[in-house]
């Protein structure tokens, strides 16, 4: 009969067993996805600014590494106690074996996850027990020689656990260094230093772009629902610009080419988390109306709009954190919050942890609370940029206001939802998430939707015209708001957007390779005083 002290030797021993057995197979997936990773990474930025990247994926990912381990290890212990107690023999090796095939059949059915699904309709839930259920025959055939077959296992992984321990223990010191040792020029200053340039009564510009907003599918410019009656009707006494054509399809770039006014091929920002402008510091639009006596500020809702990601945070007086508008977000977005809080203007890939192509983002989907209405409403802008107009301190001031709707997915709230399309579905992200999974873009480019897509493709539009109706909205209350306050009688208003949004040409969305029109044409919209 084993002594207490004996018990808690193979408790712990059985953790380490478990521990290197996890810290192999994560940091062999880890090993991989970081090769891919920099594949595309290297494109637009040198290998110095993918090392501290690395670290903390490898430092993000260890932890959950102990934990893994620590949740398997319980569970192991709490089976093998259960089975004792039955009479079944069942020994702590045999479960480590189950666990093991586990993993490889789980790894060859991720796999062929695409195959099965397009043969097969099987809920993960389902795969997961089928999985669970296989992987106990090859444990049933080798039960008797369990203990020498873990072994020989774990002896052969160990030079890999250490290869990855001494990885580990380099992330952290690099993750400490790059956060909060070493100094960077990215904070934005909060204070309004203006000089005056001349006694001229200069108008108020207030920059409103919101993002993925096709001028397509703008009642002003033709479309044929009325999805923007306000502004219709707005604009009528504005100059209105019919041609107005965005540089790319994604945020980054395009926003690059707003504030800078230089096109993508000069400006060499490429990519969503591409290199900085080329010489975007020095010459920017915000830069120059500081220098000319304005108060410069930004509200900007998405973080790859983010002043600092353009590198012309030291041309704005203020610059409040995206994670600022951001209403009740789910457990996916708290820890994207977090990490940005923590990270963003330290280490470049950041959010490496939460990509749509890494495992993580998948899990915590299925797992996070599901969202029905947008988890950045562009009130909560509007709402924190009014605040800090409300004395004239701040006059005259350049502001602009990048809001994140009608970029997916399209959640407005009631009375919107469902105002062009009554149907019940599409209504929530998880759903609007799988539809945008489809890889349309990669089947159907240039080609007409088949038809048993169609109908989904034209639902996700409907849902798309009602977020941008609430948008509509939205933005009427924030001009009756400044018409309210005073704040119109010299002020310019300039309404536009970053991108627009397709969904035609087999193109869903923003996404692939080409510039659609329907993805660059813009609205650009100025209105004067009186």
């Amino acid at each position: 009969m084993r002594t207490d002290d004996g018990i808690v030797k193979s408790a712990i021993s059985g953790y380490w067993k478990i521990l290197r057995i996890v810290i192999v197979v994560f940091f062999l997936y880890l090993t991989g996805d970081a090769f891919f990773r920099w594949d595309g990474f290297n494109y637009y930025a040198p290998f110095s600014e993918f090392i501290p990247s690395l670290a903390l994926i490898t430092a993000l990912w260890s932890i959950l590494t102990v934990c893994t381990a620590f949740l398997i290890w319980g569970l192991l212990i709490a089976i093998e106690w259960i089975a004792r107690r039955i009479g079944m023999k069942l020994s702590f090796d045999h479960l480590m074996m189950t666990i093991i095939f586990f993993i490889l059949f789980g790894v060859i059915v991720l796999k062929n996850e695409e195959f099965i699904s397009s043969h097969y309709e099987i809920t993960n839930q389902l795969k997961l027990i089928i999985v669970t259920l296989i992987a106990f025959i090859p444990t049933y055939l080798l039960r008797n020689k369990a203990t020498r077959w873990m072994q020989i296992i774990l002896e052969r992984i160990t030079p890999l656990v250490w290869l990855f321990v001494v990885a580990i223990s380099i992330s952290f010191p690099l993750v400490i260094y790059h956060t909060w040792v070493k100094q960077t020029d990215g904070t934005v200053s909060q204070k309004v230093e203006r000089t005056t340039v001349d006694g001229k009564n200069r108008p108020n510009i207030i920059l409103v772009t919101f993002d993925a907003l096709t001028s397509r599918d703008m009642s002003l410019y033709g479309y044929s629902r009325t999805t923007t009656p306000f502004i219709d009707s707005w604009a009528k006494e504005a100059s209105v610009f019919t041609r107005h054509k965005a540089g790319s399809i994604i945020t980054t770039p395009t926003t690059a080419s707003l504030m800078t006014g230089k096109r993508v091929w000069t400006h060499q920002t490429f990519h969503l988390r591409g290199s900085k402008p080329l010489k975007g510091a020095e010459e920017n639009l915000p830069l120059l109306f500081k220098n000319n006596g304005y108060s410069t500020m930004a509200f900007i809702a998405n973080p790859f709009a983010a002043v600092n990601a353009l590198g012309i945070e030291k041309s704005f007086d203020f610059a409040p954190n995206n994670t600022k508008f951001i209403g009740s977000p789910s457990l996916f977005g708290a820890l994207q919050n977090q990490l940005y809080y923590l990270f963003a203007e330290k280490i470049k890939l950041h959010d490496w942890f939460l990509q749509e192509d890494f495992i993580i983002y998948k899990i915590l989907k299925t797992f996070s609370r599901d969202e029905h209405v947008t988890s950045r409403p562009p009130e909560k802008v509007f709402r924190k940029f009014l605040r800090a107009i409300e004395n004239d301190s701040a006059m005259p001031f350049f502001a602009w206001v990048h809001l994140f709707p009608p970029h997916d997915p399209y959640l407005p709230p009631k009375p919107f939802i469902g105002m062009y399309n009554e149907s019940p579905r599409l209504r929530t992200s998880k759903v609007q998430y799988k539809v945008k999974q489809l890889g349309l873009d990669a089947k159907y480019t240039f080609q007409d939707f088949p038809p048993d897509v169609e109908p989904t493709v034209t639902e996700l539009r409907d849902r798309y015209d009602e977020f941008i109706r609430y948008c509509d909205s939205q933005f009427e209350d924030f001009i009756s708001s400044l018409s309210w306050s005073n704040k119109l009688e010299n002020t310019i208003i300039i309404l536009s957007s970053d991108h627009g949004e397709s969904f035609e040409h087999g193109s869903i969305q923003h996404s692939g390779l080409h510039l659609f029109e329907q993805s660059t044409h813009i609205p650009l919209i100025i209105k004067e005083p009186g």
